[in-house]
């Protein structure tokens, strides 16, 4: 990818599109440091493709898995607005066999981590993540506020979140449709967890799925608001 980004940059795509060749290695987009900040105004960024994967041990095992397709945003900021972000993904295969293939990789699109990430009139659709969150995923003590915007028809390969994961985090959605995204696990559109808080204003949750639990929503150790929200014609297990 390109190199991080450790300044305030904005760019304005003006309708084009920044994008991996179809042919070129898996890369991330955008690496997004402590000290970055970017925007993204009128803009699509799509074919980003992290399939990194670090294994370490013993004595001691740990494994990294893929991040963020189109950007990692590591304690910076990114705000999108007015774009799309669409067929970017944060996957790799650890396992395939006759029955079923395993995966890990966390948010399809956009992966934070102490972050904070502003999405507002903007598109995520056809983004796909190995493990959590098909379009996004926020954690350790990220906050992420989604405005007017539309999700649809992103996928968690074998885990939580065809949509948005959330964990350790403060998130805000308003006015947002989450339609035909799914997930193997739980979570069709959106599932939060340890010790965050979610607030879902005014945002139609229709027609997700998820192989286990909560078709649209699910949501364990979360301060949870639905101000005139809807969810509809989600399905589960």
């Amino acid at each position: 990818g390109l190199p991080a980004v450790s300044s305030r940059i904005v760019i304005n795509g003006n309708g084009h599109t920044i994008a991996r060749d179809a042919g070129a290695d898996s890369f991330r987009l955008f690496f997004v440091d402590s000290s970055g900040d970017l925007t993204f105004n009128n803009a699509t960024l799509t074919g980003g493709y992290d399939a990194s994967y670090t294994f370490t041990g013993p004595p001691y095992y740990y494994y990294y898995g893929p991040r963020g397709g189109a950007v990692f945003v590591d304690e910076g900021k990114l705000t999108i607005n007015g774009s799309t972000v669409t067929h970017n993904r944060a996957s790799y295969e650890t396992y395939s066999g006759p029955y079923y293939t395993a995966y890990v990789g966390q948010g399809g699109a956009v992966y934070s981590r102490g972050g904070d990430v502003t999405i507002s009139n903007s598109t995520f659709t056809y983004n796909a993540s190995g493990d959590d969150g098909g379009a996004v995923t926020v954690n350790r003590d990220s906050t992420l506020s989604v405005d007017d915007s539309i999700f649809t028809d992103n996928v968690s390969l074998s885990n939580d979140a065809g949509a948005i994961k959330i964990g350790e985090s403060a998130t805000t959605i308003t006015g947002s449709t989450f339609a035909r995204n799914s997930a193997t696990s739980q979570g069709g559109a959106i599932y939060s967890e340890d010790e965050s808080s979610l607030t879902i204003a005014r945002t139609v949750i229709e027609e997700n799925a998820a192989g286990a639990g909560g078709g649209g929503l699910y949501a364990a150790e979360t301060n949870l608001f639905l101000p005139d929200s809807t969810l509809s014609n989600n399905t589960s297990g």
